[in-house]
């Protein structure tokens, strides 16, 4: 309280800098973003995009040490520091700060009593003193432009967002725009009408004139009611058209993401933007359809009003544009809290969504109060952002009308001593008064219209998040897709792979050969990369170095669609939805034959779940398979690799959920079908009668061979069969 009294009484001493507010939209992405806000604010626009590379953000986040080896890359002279609370708080600003042993924020500066901060999670925000000592933990990344540093980058304009997303609309456009030219002609007639009522009628009692003065003012009236519906129904449709394409191209650019960027995304956020593409659409058809034919409208009457008198006009217009500097200088405070809006809503909304989804964990572990903490601090956080909006909201709602009642007393004012002087008629000051009300109303419109497109940029930003983010490589088609049969004969050549680019491989000169209908298992402790390994042959990831063949041919010259249908996995993470049994086999593939199908439930182990279900191979599947033991759903995972008829299938702990005997006539009837298979195995007993075992160690081939082979060499593999046997 006493620091508020301080600020408003500028009694506060400051030293701050101020920069410009780019939030990060990925979990692990403030370094970038803090990197971001620090090139932007000299004049240096990078996207984070281009950032994320740059910084070599993982699953893990980023480094200190890689912010600034990409700081560097830019043209900056930076470096990293260890200092104490003050010698940080002394300056110079802005600097990067390591903040709570997991996350990087902007520090901008500071004043008698508060610390000044840009954070990438949340934007512009204030803490005491004392809150930044608790939270800072010493490192400190300072940067100055460099010999070599080039100012520039291209940031999009919201306007050329707007645009882009208009491109296919150009006949709708051009319907809305006619139409509000047509829309134009009622309101020129009215101040005339009016002028002439005053005037002619009232003052020189030419009473003749009143019926075919009234006819016409009818005519007019229902003219504008009639082009007013045909506009609205443009504009509804247009709305729709919007809606459905800018879904749809968002949904399925989703789809062909590659799964890194599921790995450091929540969910409920994504599901969250896709709903924010229908507000997108509302506010392009609906808002700035309605604001562009108002346009029209405006300008027509601003030179009409120019024409009656010039002196009432400039007032009439300067009122207008005062209305637009106003919204101006609220545009930036606006824009950074919706955006801040958005953000604690998307993780409210997520969080919501994965405690919905770990209800039977929370009752498990009883640790429902300590979720709903949780979930109240997300809460908190976004219903204070939306409370903070509605009141800058509610100013830039209260200023239009004002500055318009003001306008409308000061042309009143001016127009009266015009009128006294005999320079202006009574009735020509009725007519202008009527047109600076049909004025204001199109401008108040347009105001409005201005101030919803700076908030729907924070709605615009996520969507282009997500847009811009490069696809899936599996998605891009060979130009010569391999048609031959899939033998199933797997390489790998000295693979090389890590998660952050910037750091050591945790997979390093893998090289493996399988042939056709041979068994091979991967072994090793936790961390080795098995898993890792197994999505790589999956094509779910991509190697930094070597090869990954199959008969001879990469993954990208089989093309996308073949390879889905050549390589096959199961691993523990089970998914399935509500729906028929049917469905969550075959994944809506109608290709797939009821006989495949059967065929596939028969060597799963599922024939007792179809003859429990009502409705068979038909029956409903409740959501998450809750009408299902472990057992069975694990088996339905199965089944799915199967129905695919896979050359190679990977297990990775596939049957973990299942009883020794269920597994083994699994992976029997499995063995039958002639596939390659890798196995991922923590069970050791699962993986005896491979034709290969290997071991990895920290994602190193330290041993490989048979299982009688390595017993007998006491390496390795017979500490991990020791250890099991121990445990």
């Amino acid at each position: 309280m006493i620091s508020r009294v301080r600020r408003v009484l500028g009694l506060d001493r400051r030293n701050r800098v101020r920069t410009p507010t780019i939030l990060q939209m990925e979990l692990t992405e403030c370094g970038p973003a803090a990197l971001a806000i620090i090139l932007a604010h000299f004049g240096r626009r990078v996207s984070l995009e281009e950032l994320r590379i740059a910084c070599g953000v993982s699953r893990d986040g980023s480094k200190a040490s890689s912010i600034v080896r990409a700081a560097r890359r830019y043209g900056l002279d930076a470096k990293g520091q260890h200092l104490e609370l003050g010698e940080v708080l002394a300056g110079p600003f802005p600097v990067i700060v390591h903040w709570g042993f997991n996350h990087f924020l902007v520090l901008e500066g500071t004043s008698d009593t508060e610390v000044f901060l840009n954070d990438p999670a949340t934007g512009p925000r204030r803490v005491t003193h004392e809150e930044f000592g608790q939270s800072f933990t010493g490192i400190v990344l300072h940067f100055a432009p460099g010999p070599e540093f080039k100012a520039g980058g291209v940031s999009v304009g919201l306007l050329a967002q707007l645009g882009h997303r208009l491109s296919g609309c150009h006949v709708g456009l051009a319907v809305i725009a006619w139409l509000s030219l047509m829309m134009v002609i009622p309101g020129l007639v009215l101040p005339g009408a009016t002028k002439a009522f005053v005037d002619d009628i009232l003052v020189k009692r030419f009473e003749g004139w009143l019926s075919p003065l009234l006819v016409g003012l009818a005519a007019m009236f229902v003219l504008q009611v009639a082009l007013s519906a045909v506009q609205q129904m443009a504009l509804l449709r247009l709305e729709l058209k919007l809606a459905l394409e800018e879904s749809a191209r968002f949904t399925w650019h989703v789809l062909r993401l590659p799964v890194e960027f599921f790995n450091q995304r929540f969910a409920g956020d994504l599901a969250n933007r896709i709903d924010s593409n229908d507000r997108v659409a509302r506010l392009l058809a609906r808002d700035c359809g309605q604001a562009a034919a108002t346009c029209f409208t405006a300008s027509f009457l601003g030179l009409i009003m120019l024409l009656y008198d010039p002196t009432l006009a400039a007032i009439a217009i300067g009122g207008a544009a005062l209305n637009v500097g106003l919204l101006t200088v609220m545009q930036r405070v606006l824009q950074d809290i919706v955006l801040r809006l958005q953000t604690e809503t998307g993780k409210l909304f997520a969080i919501s969504v994965v405690g919905l989804q770990s209800i039977e964990t929370l009752k498990a572990t009883g640790t429902e109060s300590d979720f709903f903490a949780k979930w109240t601090g997300h809460h908190a956080r976004a219903m204070n952002s939306e409370q903070r909006l509605s009141v800058y909201q509610q100013a830039s709602n209260l200023l239009p009308p004002l500055v318009s009642s003001l306008t409308t007393a000061a042309v009143l004012g001016v127009g009266a001593v015009q009128v006294v002087k005999g320079t202006l008629s009574v009735g020509e000051l009725v007519a202008f008064q009527g047109l600076v009300m049909s004025f204001s109303v199109p401008i108040a419109q347009m105001v409005g219209t201005a101030a919803k497109v700076q908030q729907a940029s924070a709605d615009i930003t996520r969507l282009d998040d997500v847009l811009h983010y490069r696809r899936d490589w599996r998605f891009s088609e060979p130009s010569t897709p391999v048609e031959t049969f899939a033998a199933g004969r797997l390489s790998l050549k000295g693979v090389n792979f890590g998660y952050n680019p910037l750091e050591p491989p945790l997979l390093d000169d893998v090289s493996i050969e399988v042939a056709p209908g041979q068994w091979v298992a991967l072994v090793g402790d936790s961390g080795s990369g098995k898993s890792t390994l197994g999505k790589l042959i999956t094509g779910l990831y991509t190697p930094r170095s070597g090869e990954i063949l199959i008969d001879g041919h990469t993954l990208t010259e089989w093309g996308r669609d073949r390879l889905a249908h050549i390589v096959s996995s199961v691993d523990q993470d089970i998914c399935l939805f509500h729906g028929t049994l049917r469905d969550n086999i075959a994944l809506w593939d109608e290709t797939v034959t009821h006989r495949t199908l059967l065929a596939a439930v028969h060597d799963a182990g599922l024939v007792d779940v179809v003859k429990h279900l009502s409705g068979d191979i038909d029956g409903v599947i409740e959501e998450g398979g809750r009408n299902l033991n472990g057992g069975q759903r694990q088996r339905i995972e199965i089944a799915r690799a199967l129905v695919q008829e896979p050359a190679v299938l990977v297990l990775d702990e596939a049957t973990s959920g299942l009883d020794a005997e269920s597994e083994d006539t699994i992976l029997s009837a499995v063995r039958r079908r002639g596939m390659t298979c890798v196995l991922i195995a923590h069970r050791l007993s699962t993986i005896r009668d491979c034709d290969e075992i290997i071991v990895l160690e920290r994602g190193r081939i330290v041993e490989r061979g048979t299982h009688a082979d390595m017993v007998a060499a006491g390496g390795p593999y017979a500490r991990l069969i020791s250890a099991e046997a121990d445990a």
